[in-house]
Formats: structure tokens, C-alpha cells, sequence
């Protein structure tokens, strides 16, 4: 499969899963809801972890390797808890495109800890991403206060904690970048979730924010949302194997786009033309500050 329609889908996998598990388990409480996926992606990395080690596959790996897995695990586990926490908290429409401010947050990383600039037309892209999230909120614009539809996104629970969750991805890029170049992505992608999943579901269990038993009362329904799941995890490790990590990404951010139209279809979610334009707006924002730079 070519890079482009494997990320293309990839986009819509990450809409799809984040929708059925709002439509199948939305009732239950943030973590509750955001933590079983972690339960029903197991069924499908531990058989790939063994079959990989049954074909002769080792776990030796450079120790830098595993110090930037072992980094990567609670950040990366804290940015999705975040994210699906947001999608059980508010809509759908609202949430997922704010995404697409995971590349902007990683220039000004880069720019923060590296010293790296950023090109004109990145500067442009990362405006549009700005201006896309003004947009999305524009049900909030008041004409005494032309700022509101940017303090919605601080008084909506969802989107403030959607924007965390980028700013999380964006450090999480930068290290998932080097895990990669010291071992192979699928390698990585095995690995990482076959500690990140059970370390999520320890965490939250021993802490009393999460039962166990529930998550096991639907199981087609949670095989369903965990079959998305890995398929995106693994279609987006393929994908970047392709291409250059930055032009995957891009097209990954139509994920916004495709979570607007499934909010509409799902939820009934209405008067969603803010939300079509300011997401279409923000994945052009992506793809210029990609292009640009």
C-alpha cells in the first residue's frame, strides 16, 4: 500500500475509534471510558510480541532504546487518557481537530530545546492551525468580546484538556522519533504497547480510578474498539516506515475532519459548519507548516 492512502486511513481509524468509544461506552466515568482500549489492544500485541519472538526475534536492543521507551510510556499513556477523557466530556466536533496543534506544539519544542527556526510558510501553517481553533469555537462569539471563541476552548472541559493532550503527542513525537531510528517501527510499536497498555490499567487500578470487571461486561463491543485501535497503531507504523514521519503526520490530522462528519452521523451533533471550516482550516495549517517547513 502506498503512504498516502495508508495514512489517509489511518486518519479515519484514529476518528473511528475515538467515535465508537464515545457511542459504546460514553456513559461510563472519563478514565473508566478512556482506559478500556488498553484492555482490548492486549489481545492483539501480545500474540504479535510472541510470534515475533517465536520467528527468532530478540529483545536486545540498545540501552537507549529502552531508557527512551521507558520515558515514553507514562507521557505517552497521560496524552491518551487525556484524549479520550476529552472525547467522553464534550463533543466530538469540538475535541479531535484540536489535534492538529501537535505539529505546531513540536516547532516551538524544537525551536525551545534545539534551537531550530521555522520557515515563513511554517510560520503561515502554524497561524492557520491558530485560527482554525477560532473558528471551531465560533458558536462562543459574543460582539463584546471577540476573544470568547478562544476562552471557550479554556472553559470547555474537553478541549482543554484535548490541548494538553497535543502539547504531551508533540514532546512524545520528538522522542518517538528516536526510538524508531534505534529500532524498527513495528519492532517499537510491539514493545511500547505491550508495557504501555498494562501500565495504564496497573496505574489507574491501584490507584481506585478504574474497575476491571466492568470493562469485561461488553466484549464484541470492546474488541471492536481495540481491533481500531491496533489497527490504526500499526497501519501508522507502517505508514511512517514509508515516508517522512512529518508528511504522515499531515495527512493523520484529517482526523479532524473525519471525527466533525462522524459526530454529525453518530451523535447528531448539529449546527456543525464552525466546526467543518475550522478543522478543514487547521489540517491546511498542518500541511503548510509540513510543506513550508
Amino acid at each position: 500500500m502506498h503512504w498516502f492512502p495508508a495514512s489517509l486511513t489511518v486518519a479515519f481509524l484514529a476518528a473511528s475509534e475515538a467515535a465508537l468509544l464515545k457511542k459504546f461506552f460514553g456513559r461510563e466515568r472519563p478514565l473508566q471510558m478512556a482506559a478500556l482500549p488498553m484492555l482490548y489492544i492486549l489481545p492483539v500485541f501480545l500474540p504479535l510480541l510472541v510470534f515475533m519472538l517465536a520467528s527468532g526475534r530478540s529483545l536486545a536492543a540498545p540501552a537507549e532504546f529502552w531508557w527512551v521507551t521507558a520515558a515514553l510510556v507514562p507521557l505517552n499513556s497521560l496524552g491518551l487518557l487525556l484524549q479520550f477523557a476529552a472525547v467522553n466530556l464534550s463533543p466530538l466536533s469540538l475535541t479531535m481537530p484540536l489535534l492538529s496543534f501537535t505539529p505546531a506544539f513540536v516547532v516551538f519544542i524544537g525551536y525551545a530545546w534545539l534551537g531550530e527556526t521555522v520557515s515563513p510558510a511554517g510560520m503561515v501553517g502554524i497561524l492557520a492551525i491558530v485560527a482554525g481553533s477560532y473558528v471551531l469555537n465560533l458558536g462562543s462569539f459574543r460582539r463584546n468580546d471577540v476573544l470568547a471563541p478562544f476562552k471557550a476552548l479554556y472553559r470547555e472541559p474537553g478541549s482543554r484538556m484535548m490541548l494538553w493532550a497535543s502539547l504531551i503527542y508533540a514532546l512524545c513525537a520528538v522522542m518517538g522519533k528516536r526510538q524508531v531510528q534505534l529500532m524498527d517501527p513495528l519492532f517499537s510499536a510491539v514493545v511500547f504497547w505491550c508495557l504501555a497498555a498494562p501500565f495504564i490499567l496497573l496505574t489507574l487500578r491501584l490507584t481506585g480510578h478504574i474497575r476491571i470487571r466492568p470493562m469485561l461486561r461488553r466484549p464484541t463491543l470492546g474488541l471492536a474498539v481495540g481491533l481500531a485501535m491496533s489497527a490504526h497503531f500499526l497501519l501508522h507504523m507502517y505508514a511512517v516506515a514509508l515516508i517522512q514521519t512529518a508528511y504522515m503526520i499531515s495527512i493523520k490530522r484529517l482526523s479532524g475532519l473525519f471525527s466533525v462528519l462522524l459526530g454529525m452521523a453518530m451523535f447528531g451533533e448539529r449546527k456543525v459548519g464552525p466546526q467543518l471550516a475550522g478543522s478543514l482550516l487547521m489540517f491546511l495549517g498542518v500541511l503548510g507548516l509540513t510543506l513550508g517547513g
